[in-house]
Parts: structure tokens; C-alpha cells; sequence
């Protein structure tokens, strides 16, 4: 299979993204999990929600990180792994629902991407985070 030669542009806000696309052509977006080891058998896994679309010989993309689980030895360091999960998976349906009033079709999927490829983290405007409750939600929303 050959390899892709076309440009990958990302996009700070998931706003700017959601402009820039085509409404009619499928929007390949989720939430995934990419992992990384480092020193001292330290594992971080990050979960981000990763919106893209294939167009023009250009992958447009917006991601941003949602939680971070952390292990050393494959024993976790923090206890609440299950409730950041759970965090993430709350934030991905606030993103798929946005998208889906705005007409896109998602495709619960995701474009591979070179492995040296650094991509660019963002953020959506319409969603924030509060702290003190421990959930994400939409940002002009009462808690």
C-alpha cells in the first residue's frame, strides 16, 4: 500500500474545525487511546477525542486530551481510573452531540497518521471542564 503525501491540517478549536470541513462528507471521529512508555517501566495512557476528515489530498483534524491514566509496572498510580475513563467517555458524547446538531456524519472511526507525525492538540470552546465537580460540560451551561 503506498503511503499518503498529502498535508495534515489541525486545528486549535474544534469551532474552526467544524468551519473549515465539508458538512456532506463523512466526519471519522471518537475516542481513542494512545499509550507511551517511558523510563522506569512508566506507562501513560491518554485518551483523546479525535475528530478528522479526509479531503482535498489534505486529513483536516482537530484532538484534544480528555484524561491521562497513569501506571508504573502496570499498577496504577491513581485509584481513579475508572472515573477519569468515565470522564472522557462524558466529554466525547458532549463533542459527537455538538457535532451532530450541526448536521455531520460521524463515522466512529480514526485516519492513521504517520508515526512521526506530532500532532496538534486543541481544545473545544464550547465545552469546559469544572474542577470542583470532577465533570465536563457545555460552557455557557449552569452546573
Amino acid at each position: 500500500m503506498g503511503s499518503f503525501s498529502g498535508h495534515f491540517i489541525g486545528y486549535a478549536r474544534l469551532e474552526e474545525w467544524a468551519e473549515a470541513i465539508a458538512i456532506l462528507d463523512p466526519v471519522y471521529a471518537c475516542l481513542i487511546a494512545e499509550s507511551e512508555s517511558g523510563p522506569l517501566d512508566i506507562r501513560n495512557d491518554h485518551y483523546f477525542i479525535h475528530c478528522a476528515q479526509p479531503r482535498g489530498g489534505a486529513v483536516h483534524y482537530f484532538r484534544t486530551k480528555v484524561a491521562l491514566v497513569q501506571r508504573v509496572n502496570d499498577v496504577l498510580l491513581k485509584e481513579d481510573h475508572e472515573w477519569r475513563l468515565e470522564r472522557a467517555r462524558q466529554a466525547w458524547e458532549i463533542v459527537r452531540e455538538w457535532l451532530q446538531e450541526r448536521g455531520f456524519a460521524i463515522c466512529e472511526a480514526v485516519v492513521a497518521y504517520p508515526r512521526d507525525l506530532k500532532l496538534l492538540e486543541g481544545e473545544g470552546g464550547f465545552m469546559g471542564y469544572d474542577k470542583e465537580r470532577g465533570y465536563f460540560m457545555l460552557a455557557n451551561q449552569p452546573a
